[in-house]
């Protein structure tokens, strides 16, 4: 897996409210193969509640 970071682009950082210790990093992955959409479909959610 390549592994990349992109700086925030000028409007994220504006909008971006400075928190002490927290820190908001997203990330994307590509999965590779057939997917196991009954776990997949509740794990995206659990991820979704967390934002």
């Amino acid at each position: 897996m390549k592994f990349e970071v992109f700086p925030l682009a000028h409007t994220q950082s504006r909008a971006a409210t400075p928190a002490p210790g927290a820190r908001n990093l997203c990330a994307v992955f590509r999965l590779d193969g057939a997917a196991d959409a009954p776990r997949l479909a509740p794990a995206v959610q659990r991820v979704a509640q967390h934002c």
